[in-house]
Formats: C-alpha cells, sequence, structure tokens
C-alpha cells in the first residue's frame, strides 16, 4: 500500500499478527522520498 508521513515527525511500520490464524510474513519496507 501507499501511505502519507508529516514531514519532521517521527514515522514507522508495525508489523504484527492480531486477527490472524498464524504467522505474519514481510518480504520488505521500503520508504522512498514524496515527489512533489
Amino acid at each position: 500500500g501507499t501511505f502519507e508521513f508529516a514531514a519532521g515527525k517521527d514515522s514507522w511500520v508495525e508489523i504484527g499478527n492480531a486477527g490472524t490464524d498464524g504467522y505474519v510474513i514481510v518480504d520488505a519496507v521500503q520508504w522512498l522520498p514524496a515527489k512533489l
């Protein structure tokens, strides 16, 4: 997905398994600058 983060604010991605029946596998998280 695509998400917006405010400039100058702390940002993070939290991965969890709440609401699943088992494992959650994350291949990658990529941070890219926004094109203004």
